[in-house]
């Protein structure tokens, strides 16, 4: 079981700090570019904003279960098991 909950107003201060971050790290690559981070950060940016995208990761849950299911069904390991009752 997951449980993941979101603050409102969380997407906004999450994007708030990773602007911060980015722009730190255009200071620190100003001065010492030999520690030029940013096109590591930019990336990184990309997919934490999907961390606080809930749709996405319900889809994402959903297909890895569906492959999963899949290919345990296809190498014969499991069968349709119904859920007991609570």
């Amino acid at each position: 079981v997951v449980i993941k909950v979101q603050h409102r107003g969380m997407d906004g201060l999450l994007a708030q700090d990773l602007s911060t971050l980015e722009t730190i790290m255009s200071w620190i690559a100003y001065f010492e570019p030999e520690y030029d981070f940013r096109p590591l950060i930019r990336e990184w940016n990309k997919e934490v904003a999907k961390e606080v995208d809930f749709e996405n990761e319900a889809q994402n849950m959903q297909e890895v279960m569906e492959a999963y299911h899949k290919w345990n069904r296809a190498a014969g390991n499991i069968a349709d098991v119904p859920n007991p009752p609570v």
